[in-house]
């Protein structure tokens, strides 16, 4: 049996209560919401973050950067599908030049790689140097070595045609992951703020969340990531094709770095929860595009590197279009509903 997002979730008409939750009395042990509908919403959570992590390993930052920004508009289509919320004008400039923002960004960070290259590079394609001109050849020996030369150079295009096409094909498939990943990522925050407004409250809602949320993650290491976390934890990690090893993270330490990210995520539900119990879900996606910001002090602190003009340029775009959106309030159909009861 299958299941569309607006039966996920039950109307708010059928609920006791038809007022936002601003607290969080949870007396009971039975849900308002159904098991199922916990167990999808958390299903489409985990595989958002899954896709948007595993895009990290075939795409670029920059790519991630532009398609998680779909969130937005993602967020805003359920919300008028889910939620019946009402945008202007307004609201859609807003969101547009928060996503300006966003490729003026990324323009500036790909900008920036040129310029390094093009500051690296040389005439042999990176060091910088001139390679000296090979010793001629005696006439004896030329018809043999060009024949050689022509077969070595034929299995040296075919490798790299064949390596450009596996590119793009690990490419695309990061792209389509991270594609993905941020319309799922608007979905969730719809249905997490129709939870949290107008049923139980974020209590109900983090402690289902995490339960069934853990109960889909373990199921799905255990299908498609339990070499990789095995190889990650007990192997001995080396990288194809180089003499030399790198240095390799003690495991120790990534038990610290997944459990600095655990730590991390809980904060992040927690407070996205009750921002959404005053605010919307697109505003909780545009807000999410400030991110860059706090990104960029880490590095100017910890590696003294100045940024690109375009990135303020992009953040000041971004902060513009959060203002624009909040000063013009969307309504929902629910919300105007609690309004006429009371």
């Amino acid at each position: 049996m299958s299941y569309s997002p607006s039966q996920i979730i039950p109307s708010s008409s059928t609920t006791t209560t038809a007022t936002p939750h601003t607290t969080n009395p949870t007396t009971t042990t039975t849900p308002s919401t159904p098991y199922l509908s916990y167990l999808l919403i958390a299903f489409f959570d985990v595989q958002a973050n899954y896709l948007t992590v595993l895009a990290f390993q075939y795409t670029t930052f920059n790519s991630i950067t532009l398609f998680s920004s779909l969130a937005v508009p993602s967020s805003m289509i359920w919300s008028k599908i889910l939620l019946q919320r009402k945008f202007t004008v307004k609201h859609v400039i807003a969101a547009l030049v928060c996503i300006g923002g966003v490729f003026i960004n990324v323009y500036g960070d790909i900008r920036q790689e040129e310029e390094e290259e093009k500051e690296g590079g040389g005439d042999d394609g990176g060091n910088g140097t001139i390679a000296p001109a090979a010793p001629a050849l005696e006439y004896n020996d030329t018809t043999t070595t060009t024949i050689t030369d022509i077969y070595n150079n034929n299995n040296e295009n075919d490798a790299t045609t064949t390596t450009n096409k596996r590119s793009m094909q690990q490419q695309f498939i990061g792209d389509l992951s991270a594609i993905c990943g941020g319309i799922l990522y608007g979905l969730n925050d719809v249905l997490a703020e129709k939870i949290v407004k107008y049923h139980n409250g974020c209590i109900e809602y983090l402690s289902y969340m995490g339960l069934f949320g853990t109960i889909v993650s373990i199921v799905q290491v255990l299908l498609v990531e339990r070499m990789d976390v095995y190889n990650l934890l007990f192997s001995k990690r080396e990288e194809e094709g180089e003499e030399e090893e790198e240095e390799e993270c003690p495991t120790s330490q990534i038990g610290i770095f997944l459990m600095l990210f655990v730590i991390t995520n809980v904060c992040f539900y927690g407070g996205s929860s009750y921002f959404l119990i005053v605010s919307s879900a697109p505003m909780l996606n545009l807000s999410f595009l400030t991110a860059d910001f706090w990104s960029v002090v880490f590095v100017v602190v910890e590696e003294h590197f100045v940024p690109d003009v375009l990135f303020w340029v992009a953040l000041v775009l971004i902060v513009c279009g959060v203002c624009l959106y909040e000063m013009s309030p969307s309504s929902s159909s629910l919300e105007v509903a609690v309004m006429d009861g009371d």
